[in-house]
């Protein structure tokens, strides 16, 4: 005669539960044990770090060494000083002329204003200059229709003057400085020659202002 249908499941359920229960215990001590790469009050692993090279430690700049020779500032000074006299001479000249004002006048600053900033533009990032920066910069394509993707090349006042031909407002500096000291020495052409920029400025900004009317 059988066993009763209880008495032949009780083997099995024991041994489940038995194995349930190891299983259990298991799980819990793998999570009680410590992760190795554990940072002490987070789950989150510990990121890696690297070892602190000497460079690293005695570069204050945060650059590299050759980065640090790749900045050209003999040639910084140079061009500072070209800065300086190219702009007082005139200056100096004026007054000894008599000619220099003792105050812009606003008309006069409203031209050199805007075709300072025109022919900087100009100079820096128009592709029918780039005669102009080839001899200093690298080509790397266009970035669209008419401007150009450069770089600085070489070494030392090479790349001294890559630099400054990339920098609109580095440029724009050099432009303010020659117009006007051409204001000084020939007020009516520059005059005339700032006119023209500012016409230019004005028909880009309208040229512009007419593409995102005629897109929209």
């Amino acid at each position: 005669m059988g066993e009763p249908p209880h008495a032949q499941r009780h083997p099995r359920s024991a041994g489940t539960r038995a194995l349930a229960g190891a299983t259990a215990a298991t799980d819990a001590g793998s999570r009680a044990a410590p992760r190795p790469n554990a940072v002490a009050g987070s789950d989150a692993p510990a990121a890696r770090t690297a070892p602190l090279s000497a460079s690293a430690l005695t570069e204050p700049s945060g650059l590299t060494p050759r980065e640090e020779r790749e900045r050209p500032l003999g040639a910084y000074a140079f061009l500072t000083v070209v800065f300086t006299t190219g702009f007082g001479i005139p200056l100096v000249l004026a007054e000894r002329r008599g000619s220099l004002p003792e105050r812009v006048a606003a008309a006069d600053l409203t031209l050199l204003a805007v075709g300072t900033f025109k022919l900087s533009r100009m100079l820096t990032r128009d592709a029918v200059t780039g005669f102009v920066r080839a001899p200093f910069v690298d080509f790397e394509g266009m970035e669209s229709v008419t401007t150009p993707k450069e770089k600085p090349h070489g070494r030392g006042l090479r790349r001294a003057v890559g630099q400054l031909l990339l920098c609109p407002g580095c440029v724009g500096a050099w432009t303010a400085a020659s117009l006007t000291a051409a204001l000084l020495g020939a007020p009516r052409p520059t005059r005339v020659v700032c006119a023209a920029l500012t016409a230019f400025a004005g028909s880009d900004f309208l040229q512009a202002a007419h593409g995102r009317i005629t897109r929209a």
